[in-house]
């Protein structure tokens, strides 16, 4: 059936008019992503309607909100400070996304510092305090990640942000378990903390309690590449931990159709890191990642879209048998690069987390 754009705006500002805030935030997306015959994208009318169902609580406007002030679209200037205050006000909710996005903000760096984030914690009511992470440890930021916008203080807060992470993990956010792995994979928190495996009674509320298992989808079985949680098993003890640690989180995104997680689970099984080095295994994992890249995987949506899409499909042109993947690791970070140039996020992720220069 198509989609009248024209018509559903009609309604949606009857009804904002009337100040429904879900009213409010279709009509503020509508203008956001331009779907309004002959508008076109109108940022500023989209922060006003986001505004709006926000200050009545909505989570997603909150959420929304928050990315339009991060990068400054709609808005007078980015501010760092407005995202955190509403991604906050968001992750109070329990929206993951926001979630994800606050341990993000940690983690580069640019988090308002601390008289600003006591001023957002004292004005409204049911702001949530930052998750204590069991082990914070600041360390040196190279770079922000591509579309991050800005550079920080030059240091991040991995403590944190993996504190965050691991609340969007609990909430079935399969990024944040995938950036999870990300810093275990580089060492960035005690692997003795934040892991994939049941919290034990005694932790407390930023443990990670179990996840639920996705069912049918992405994660049934017969659709993932071999057994990763044996893998897992077998892997404890002959492995560094934090390796262990980065294969397991991947494993978990990689359960819901992430291309990132199961790329970067690609690399770790070609390589040998923190599970048994197989190059059968990784050559599956990718070929996964590439047929959800394409096909839209969970999380291909936001970031995984885009015209580069189809180029981390082509791996199977170059690599026709395991053997041919193994013996050209070189080929498929030229092929990641290609797709990351052409704005696919995922291959961006991929060469962030797996391919660093």
């Amino acid at each position: 059936m198509d989609r009248n754009y024209a018509a559903a705006a009609q309604w949606y500002r009857k009804a904002a008019d009337q100040g429904r805030p879900e009213a409010q935030y279709n009509l503020g997306r509508l203008f956001d992503q331009g779907l309004i015959p002959g508008l076109g994208c109108d940022f500023a009318e989209a922060v006003k309607w986001y505004a709006k169902a926000a200050a009545s609580g909505n989570a997603m406007a909150q959420y929304n909100l928050g990315l339009m002030h991060h990068s400054g679209r709609g808005v007078d200037a980015p501010s760092d400070a407005a995202a955190f205050h509403w991604w906050t006000l968001a992750a109070a909710q329990g929206d993951g996304d926001a979630m994800t996005s606050l341990g993000t903000l940690h983690r580069l760096g640019i988090a308002p510092g601390p008289a600003a984030s006591a001023a957002s914690a004292a004005a409204p009511a049911h702001t949530p305090r930052p998750p204590s992470p069991a082990n914070s440890t600041t360390a040196t930021v190279r770079s922000p990640s591509p579309g991050g916008g800005r550079g920080g203080s030059g240091s991040g807060d991995f403590g944190l942000a993996a504190a965050w992470y691991a609340k969007a993990a609990e909430a079935g956010d399969p990024t944040a378990m995938a950036l999870l792995g990300c810093l275990h994979r580089f060492g960035k928190v005690d692997p003795g903390t934040f892991t994939a495996h049941p919290a034990s009674s005694n932790d407390d509320d930023h443990g990670l309690p179990p996840l639920a298992s996705p069912g049918a989808g992405a994660g049934a079985a017969g659709s993932s590449p071999g057994d990763p949680e044996e893998a897992m098993a077998a892997a404890a003890g002959r492995h560094p931990q934090h390796l262990v640690n980065a294969a397991a989180w991947f494993a978990k995104a990689a359960e819901f159709g992430h291309p990132g997680a199961e790329g970067s689970l690609a690399v770790l099984s070609l390589q040998g890191l923190g599970t048994p080095r197989s190059a059968k295994v990784a050559w599956r994992w990718l070929r996964k990642a590439a047929r959800d890249c394409d096909g839209g995987g969970a999380s291909g949506g936001s970031s995984g879209g885009g015209s580069g899409a189809g180029q981390f499909g082509l791996p199977e042109l170059f690599y026709p048998t395991p053997a041919a993947l193994e013996a050209d690791l070189t080929k498929c970070r030229q092929l990641c690069q290609t797709a990351a140039v052409q704005g696919n996020g995922q291959a961006q992720m991929l060469l962030r987390t797996q391919f660093p220069s």
